[in-house]
């Protein structure tokens, strides 16, 4: 999963994805011994993301923003205007 997302540059995440993954967001992966895990959290903390919730009042985590709906043109315009590669994550998102 790890070389899957490496060259994400993009989450865009439903509210309950991103409470799922919320840990990565403070963890300190250099502190697992893991190193997988470290090798994720290195990589989640460098990804942006995009929350997509109509419950959140602020973002969670210094690389995100926070959009109360998912917007297809604005979502389209962050393709076109992308260098690394976007992911979707979320039952209702996806």
């Amino acid at each position: 999963m790890n070389d899957l997302e490496r060259e994400v540059g993009t989450q865009l995440l439903g509210r309950r994805m991103c409470d799922v993954l919320r840990y990565w967001d403070t963890a300190d992966p250099e502190a697992d011994r893991e190193p997988v895990m470290a090798d994720y959290g290195r990589q989640w903390q460098a990804t942006d993301k995009v929350v997509y919730s109509t419950t959140l009042a602020e973002p969670v985590g210094e690389r995100a923003v926070l959009r109360s709906a998912f917007d297809v043109d604005e979502v389209a315009v962050l393709k076109e205007t992308a260098t690394r590669p976007l992911s979707i994550g979320g039952p209702t998102l996806a």
